[in-house]
């Protein structure tokens, strides 16, 4: 121990306090540049996807529509001039309740392998860092891409149901789900709570922005070669990945347990303790989330982000009953993204710090939940109804005011549970929304496929049902006190 007399200095040295400035500066500094490679990774994995998707789903559709008309219309074949038919003639009922079909399966048997998956990879990512686990799902989903683009290159050689075995991705890393939760994970660990809401606000931003992108992108392009932004969409993946390894590792390490040896006596039944250990730490991993009963009304919303959030199904929607082509469905959509980035670059992050001053963090979050939870309400609605296409302009721009909402939950969520806690938190938002899709992908086909065949109105049935499934889970939240 130091010795302290009458003649020790009161204040420590001044070299000690300049250290210590020193020292916090450059943590600051280190977590702008985490935050900063970590919107860039986010940008280009999201870009990379809204690139392939309308573009993957023009080619299911050529594919399916030359199988129907091969039976039913042979003369049409070659009608757009690549051995297939031309786009306006593959709007029949069959084709699209094929198409939304077989992506509805793969969202499906996607979300199978996601919810089997996430939470041990979101324990290993507590556990041995958030770098390794969030590369390895990178690596996984850049696979699985690779996979579905060489299915549809052979041209309905094999069958398109193939593509369903591209959900073996899973096993590794667990797939979008934990990528998510690890972006949102590694957040927290660099950003104090009081900016964390912001942060995540700028993450939404990015996938909006590139979402608004992507889809422009994929619409000016399909017109040439939907091939052309599918290659794309891989070469800019492979960019996202080496953006990742130039993000430092953000797990602190914790004090290492110390370890006894085993007796000979223990050997015989190490299996067996072990998978008992496993399983005990496990549950009560998660008995954060089953003590207080407000975190699994708060994040419930997740279980129906894929409801509102499926563009395939609204592309499809767009397509087949205001006759318009799956590129024009898909300019139509990225004004939505548009207004959405608008929202979360501006309008969102200056209402929450107002809000927050106003009402406090958790108090400020919860009620902006509920509001963004009314607007996605009423927005599906419109779209649901929406005798033409302006209307279901304006109804999509009213949905998109209720597009903060993931982020606000997660945000309130964040702040109810210990730091320890917060990548397992991510992690069962993951699942939440892997359940959700796991339920709402074959329902939203169904009802997809169902509403084309009845016609008109019934056309938007999966969104009027969406619609009432929000006012369901916005009751929940009402109940919710912080």
């Amino acid at each position: 121990m130091e010795n302290i007399s009458q003649a020790s200095p009161l204040l420590p040295p001044v070299s000690g306090r300049h250290d210590e400035a020193t020292q916090t500066k450059r943590d600051k500094t280190g977590a702008v540049v985490v935050v900063v490679r970590l919107l860039l990774y986010t940008t280009f994995l999201d870009l990379s996807f809204w690139l392939m998707e309308p573009a993957q789903t023009r080619i299911f559709e050529r594919i399916y529509c030359r199988e129907y008309y091969l039976e039913h219309e042979p003369s049409l074949i070659g009608s757009d001039g690549r051995r297939g038919v031309d786009e306006k003639w593959c709007k029949v009922s069959w084709v699209q309740a094929e198409v939304a079909f077989l992506k509805g399966w793969q969202l499906t048997l996607d979300s199978i392998g996601m919810l089997a998956f996430s939470i041990p990879w979101g324990y290993a990512a507590d556990s041995y860092g958030r770098k390794p686990v969030l590369l390895l799902v990178s690596m996984a989903i850049l696979a699985k891409h690779s996979y579905v683009q060489f299915i549809s290159y052979l041209d309905g050689a094999v069958p398109l149901k193939w593509v369903w075995l591209s959900a073996l991705h899973t096993v590794f890393g667990g797939g979008v789900p934990v990528s998510a939760a690890l972006t949102h994970t590694i957040v927290s660990d660099v950003v104090a709570e009081r900016n964390r809401v912001t942060i995540f606000f700028q993450l939404m931003a990015a996938s909006i922005t590139a979402e608004f992108l992507g889809s422009l992108a994929a619409a000016a392009l399909m017109v040439w070669n939907p091939w052309i932004p599918m290659i794309l969409a891989v070469l800019i993946k492979i960019a996202g990945i080496i953006i990742l390894l130039f993000i430092p590792e953000t797990l602190s390490p914790g004090p290492a347990a110390p370890r006894r040896p085993v007796m000979p006596a223990e050997e015989a039944d190490s299996g067996r303790w072990c998978c008992q250990s496993a399983l005990g730490r496990f549950l009560s991993s998660m008995a954060f989330l089953i003590s207080d009963v407000r975190l699994l009304l708060i994040i419930s919303p997740f279980l129906i982000h894929l409801l509102f959030s499926n563009e395939e199904i609204l592309r499809l929607y767009i397509s087949a009953h205001y006759g318009q082509t799956l590129a024009h469905a898909t300019v139509i959509i990225s004004i939505r993204s548009g207004c959405v980035l608008f929202l979360n670059v501006l309008i969102l992050p200056v209402l929450s710090t107002y809000c927050r001053r106003l009402w406090g963090p958790r108090r400020s979050d919860l009620l902006l939940t509920r509001a963004s939870a009314a607007f996605l309400a009423f927005g599906l609605l419109g779209v649901g109804v929406a005798r033409t296409q302006p209307l279901l302009i304006s109804a999509l721009l009213v949905n998109s005011l209720g597009w903060g909402l993931f982020s606000f939950v997660r945000s309130l969520a964040t702040a109810l549970v210990e730091k320890r806690d917060v990548a397992r938190l991510n992690s069962v938002i993951g699942v939440f929304d892997i359940v959700g899709r796991i339920a709402g992908s074959p329902v939203l086909a169904f009802l997809f496929a169902r509403g084309v065949e009845m016609g008109g109105t019934w056309a938007g049935l999966p969104f009027i049902s969406c619609s009432g499934i929000v006012m369901v889970l916005l009751l929940g939240l009402t109940q919710v006190s912080v």
